[in-house]
């Protein structure tokens, strides 16, 4: 195969789906301004019945909806600022920065523009102004200190499978809502261009905006690489099992064999492969077995995800029917990324569905390639019509593993 037909091919695999993203980006920034604005707008209108404590909890809560509403659509950015984190800090494919920008200010200029017409001209719209003392750089500094722990704390449940996982959407939306209590009525706990962006530009009101529309860009590119060194200096060394894994002893014994005899011959013989997804459950886990199955001794396979769980019924007898077993009789299990910390891999590939779901970075890659492949877990329907959807998957994942092994035969 040439490097043209190559490149064509994998271009058009790698292909996803962004429009449902993008909208799922601009419906999640339209609920958050129009909540939080319109409780800012309720509450002038209201002579303060709604109050700056009632205001905090609304921005906090309407983030922690949008974020379980839209999070496994979209990531849930719902912040300019946040995108451009996730970016640095290799979270997100920076060809889909631009759009993610335009999806978030557009639906922060639709709730603008909804409020303006329900509510009137009214308290510029919830627009944020620097109010304090120490005036536009007061505000400034205030907002890139409020941004920088709000993405810190985003890296953490977002992106590291040791922090809470299921309750991020609470994590973060509590940050929001706390800064919000305390700095609103200094600078207005912005932390977000477009949440500033859509009233200023629907009210016309000019006072102090670059403050909200640099500050938060500081204050989530300092987090976000600061929390991607700390991650990856906590998790140099040897590999990290769970650590109430007592009944993987044996399991255990071979993988810090691999990774302490790294340097032989032997081993180095082999290409090491690592598949990532989400649940390590069926995408990476057919991956596995694929390239296993039809690689022979020329790699050494592996699988894991950000939030394992157990390796899917259906996914084992979708394998099944083409004669490659991925049961727990056969040793495949769900594993976490920490698991193999530490340990050098020639390739690994992350096989979530780019568009929808924030595709982990492995630190130990020589090489990092996307797989894109829609969650068959995800399907609905009966039992029969899921396995058609796990077949599909399937069918497209070993036609990807074909395609990479004959593009090895041609370089090698």
């Amino acid at each position: 195969m040439t490097a043209v037909a190559r490149s064509k091919r994998d271009d058009h695999l790698h292909r996803a789906p962004l429009l449902p993203a993008l909208v799922a980006e601009g419906v999640g920034t339209f609920g958050l301004v129009f909540a939080g604005c319109g409780a800012i707008m309720i509450d002038h209108l209201s002579d303060g019945q709604v109050t700056q404590v009632g205001v905090g909890l609304t921005f906090g809560l309407v983030v922690a909806a949008m974020v379980y509403a839209t999070g496994h659509l979209s990531g849930a950015h719902l912040n300019p600022a946040v995108t451009l984190g996730f970016v640095l800090a290799r979270h997100f494919p920076p060809r889909h920065l631009a759009g993610y920008w335009l999806a978030q200010l557009v639906g922060a200029l639709a709730a603008a523009l909804a409020l303006r017409l329900l509510l009137g001209d009214v308290a510029h719209i919830g627009a944020t102004l620097p109010r304090g003392s120490g005036g536009a750089w007061q505000s400034f500094w205030l907002e890139a200190v409020l941004t920088f722990f709000l993405m810190f704390v985003i890296m953490a449940v977002a992106t590291d499978t040791r922090a809470v996982g299921q309750a991020a959407a609470l994590a973060i939306g509590a940050t929001v809502g706390l800064e919000a209590l305390f700095a609103g009525p200094i600078s207005g706990a912005s932390m977000n261009p477009a949440r500033s962006l859509g009233p200023a530009l629907v009210g016309w009101t000019w006072v102090g905006q670059w403050v909200y529309v640099t500050a938060p860009f500081l204050g989530t590119a300092t987090a976000s690489l600061l929390y991607r060194w700390l991650r990856v200096a906590s998790d140099s060394g040897k590999p990290t099992l769970d650590p109430d894994d007592t009944l993987r002893e044996p399991e255990r014994e071979i993988l810090e064999e691999e990774h302490l005899t790294m340097g032989n011959e032997s081993v180095e013989k082999h290409m090491r492969v690592l598949f990532l997804c989400t649940h390590n459950s069926s995408r990476s886990q057919m991956a596995e077995g694929l390239l296993r199955a039809r690689g022979g001794m020329r790699y050494q396979v592996f699988s894991a995800g950000t939030r394992p769980r157990a390796v899917h019924p259906l996914a084992i007898q979708a394998m099944a029917e083409i004669g490659v077993d991925i049961s727990p009789v056969a040793g495949y299990r769900a594993k976490g990324m920490g698991e193999f910390a530490g340990q050098p891999m020639d390739l690994v590939v992350t096989a979530c569905d780019e568009a929808a779901e924030a595709c982990p970075y492995f630190p130990g890659a020589r090489r990092q390639e996307h797989w894109s492949f829609p969650d068959p877990s995800a399907a609905i329907g009966t039992e029969d019509e899921r396995l058609a959807v796990f077949r599909q998957v399937r069918d497209a994942i070993a036609a990807r593993v074909e395609g990479f092994l004959a593009s090895s035969a041609d370089i090698a």
